[in-house]
């Protein structure tokens, strides 16, 4: 009946009547040529669409086919769509809030921000979209679905799951305290005890004392369990981010998985993989795919069309889940001293002193981009891999790489015998640099290339794992000075 009603306001070619109960009736649509009309209740109007309860039912009648009338009519000059989101307030901090004042720059708005809303207007005054952002359900699907939202920022399942929507952004988290807590590294598997036993900070640092963890929010308690576990005692909460800081600068012996990068007063704790290896949790880092903590955020939307202003933003969101890369994004081998300090942690038998020197010595004078080439389990480039490679041979077509050359530089996990591993990350480099290769211009200005493989060496994190083993895998890309 909805659809029947849609067309008959857009052509005015027919008009159906039909008994029914007596409503309370507000507005009154009539259609522009004035042939027909029908009168309800507005239920609601996005700037598209009229939404109104009728003798016939709920109806959908298209905005741009009718003219409306009565006391619930809405000021068409002041009106401007709302978008409720479901996202807790560190996202909202961290990742909400960015992107509407990205989007406000883009589209040459103005923004004005409460706590709970965001509203975006002309220069003139004029409103374009609210934004209402709403604490996330326990249930978020079943709350779209219900309609209670219009989207949320969700992370992905636990699971490996099909994923519920688009990549909005990597969201790196750190471990987070008190500058007065126990110092010391953090390793992951005690942290992971310390959760679910409830032994405390002795098995982190050997101070016997209780620990306490602070929540930073639904995602970051999710993103918790992901990493280290459940925990057997209830955290502390805080009704808002400026809250959650101030007790946790109170607490010695609090600890809470907060974005980065860290307010002032609290302090940044080192995170050990089983083995000793301490991951890098820098930008570089995350941008490179390697931050040990960061969570992939993704849009979930409910199903249901929006208002074309809150489309164009939601478009924009997830359209900057490509990170936009440029060699000024470079590091030197110098400003990843983690990486260093990580090859000789990791006591490889397979790769000798001379082995390091030589990788030393061949990127010491460049700097590694954050395009990574990392393998599925067929041993084919992932996703990101082969983005990368296309991001590789968009930048070279533009002349980024103009007085440089590229070297493709292969790293493989530890199975295996070290000049094995040597010879099969030599030859994992050779196969992107010819595709690399393949896959420029005719008739451009291209960089000279070079591969080199470097086995073991340099580890990103340990191998005890699927994950590790896919982190270590991979074939980096190094700007060198031209030859």
């Amino acid at each position: 009946m909805t659809s029947l009603f849609r067309a008959a306001v857009i052509s005015a070619a027919f008009f159906v009547s039909c008994p029914g109960p007596a409503l309370a009736d507000d507005v009154t649509l009539r259609a522009r040529s004035g042939a027909m009309e029908i009168s309800g209740t507005l239920v609601s109007f996005d700037g598209e669409t009229y939404r109104l309860d009728s003798r016939w039912g709920r109806l959908t009648l298209e905005a741009s086919a009718v003219e409306c009338e009565g006391p619930g009519c809405p000021e068409l000059q002041s009106f401007a769509p709302e978008l409720r989101l479901m996202a807790d307030h560190a996202t909202a901090d961290h990742v909400l809030l960015p992107l509407l004042t990205a989007w406000a720059e883009q589209e040459g708005l103005t923004l004005t921000s409460t706590e709970t809303r965001h509203s975006l207007s002309t220069p003139e005054g004029t409103p374009r979209l609210h934004l209402r952002r709403l604490e996330p359900a326990a249930d978020v699907s079943a709350a779209l679905a219900a309609g209670d939202a219009d989207a949320a920022l969700v992370l992905p399942p636990p699971d490996g799951g099909r994923a519920p929507g688009r990549p909005v952004a990597r969201l790196p988290l750190v471990l987070a305290s008190a500058p007065d807590a126990p110092q010391g590294v953090l390793g992951r598997r005690a942290l992971r005890e310390a959760r679910s036993t409830g032994t405390g900070w002795k098995g982190l640092t050997g101070t016997d004392r209780p620990l306490v963890w602070h929540s930073a929010g639904r995602l970051a308690d999710l993103a918790a369990i992901d990493r280290f576990g459940p925990t057997r005692f209830a955290p502390v909460t805080a009704g808002d981010s400026r809250a959650l800081v101030e007790a946790l600068k109170r607490d010695p012996w609090g600890l809470a998985l907060l974005p980065a990068p860290l307010p002032e007063g609290l302090i940044e704790r080192s995170l050990a993989d089983s083995c000793g290896l301490i991951r890098d949790a820098s930008p570089f880092a995350l941008a490179a795919g390697e931050h040990p903590l960061a969570v992939t955020l993704l849009w979930q939307g409910s199903g249901r069309r929006l208002p074309a202003e809150a489309r164009r933003f939601a478009e924009f969101a997830t359209s900057r889940a490509a990170l936009a890369l440029s060699p000024a994004m470079a590091a030197p081998l110098t400003s990843q001293g983690t990486r260093l300090s990580n090859a000789l942690l990791a006591r490889n038998p397979d790769v000798s002193l001379a082995d390091l020197q030589e990788a030393v010595t061949q990127l010491a004078a460049g700097r590694r981009l954050p395009l990574t080439i990392r393998y599925d389990r067929s041993g084919a480039p992932d996703a990101e891999g082969r983005a990368a490679i296309e991001a590789l041979i968009a930048l070279s077509d533009a002349g980024a790489f103009e007085g440089h050359s590229l070297l493709f530089a292969g790293f493989t996990p530890s199975a295996g015998k070290g000049p094995a591993n040597r010879r099969a990350s030599a030859a994992m480099a050779a196969a992107q640099r010819r595709l690399f290769e393949a896959g420029l211009p005719a008739g451009r200005p291209r960089p000279s290339t070079a591969e080199a493989g470097f086995g073991e060496a340099l580890p990103i994190a340990c191998d005890d794992g699927p994950d590790g083993q896919r982190l270590n895998r991979r074939v980096e890309i190094w700007l060198l000075p031209a030859p």
